[in-house]
């Protein structure tokens, strides 16, 4: 798969505005300030749901970020089509750091068991209230994988996300030792690729 690479504006600060990532297109830069706490917006607007957890046709969205955070909670406001005969509660995403040692699985249409289209749903998940929070490893990414909780067609499209559709993550700073004095501007990337293509190195 060609990747193609957009850098977006550097924000004055993330508690005025928050940043978002765009994933129609393959990857982009976005540069913002390391305040904590603080909240990313990212826009899933035309990824695709493809197979059971771990397909490689699945989507895979990657965020890299500037320094290590604790991912403390996710917001959505997503537009869900299901195709054929899937259901809405099928979609998942599953939001992870690079090992998996931390993570959260949600299905936004989830108690919807059947098909739709152009629906919305709107949802919030406290992870720290849950003790679900987690950090980021010294990688500083943050996976989240789009896939079915049972596939109805493999290898092909079982729902797609609509124009609008966005995840909101909320975020922690962790400070490192001796780097309080560094805070400034750092450097997020998200990158958008099948399993089958490398991540994006900025």
């Amino acid at each position: 798969m060609k990747t193609t690479v957009f850098t977006l504006a550097v924000f004055a600060g993330l508690s005025t505005a928050s940043p978002v990532a765009n994933t129609n297109i393959e990857s982009l830069n976005i540069q913002n300030p390391a305040d904590s706490p603080t909240t990313l917006i990212i826009d899933i607007s035309g990824i695709n749901s493809w197979d059971e957890q771990g397909s490689t046709l699945n989507e895979i969205l990657i965020t890299s970020f500037p320094s290590q955070f604790q991912i403390t909670g996710i917001s959505w406001d997503i537009i869900l089509t299901t195709v054929g005969g899937s259901w809405l509660s099928e979609p998942n995403i599953r939001m992870s750091n690079s090992d998996g040692s931390g993570s959260f699985t949600f299905a936004p249409g989830e108690g919807s068991d059947f098909p739709g289209t152009m629906v919305s749903f709107t949802g919030s998940v406290d992870l720290v209230a849950l003790g679900e929070d987690f950090t980021t490893n010294a990688d500083n990414l943050l996976n989240f994988e789009f896939f079915e909780s049972f596939d109805d067609v493999s290898g092909d499209i079982d729902a797609f996300y609509e124009a609008g559709s966005t995840l909101t993550i909320h975020l922690k700073k962790v400070p490192a030792p001796g780097s309080l004095a560094l805070l400034g501007f750092g450097s997020l990337v998200a990158t958008r690729r099948r399993r089958t293509v490398r991540t994006f190195q900025s």
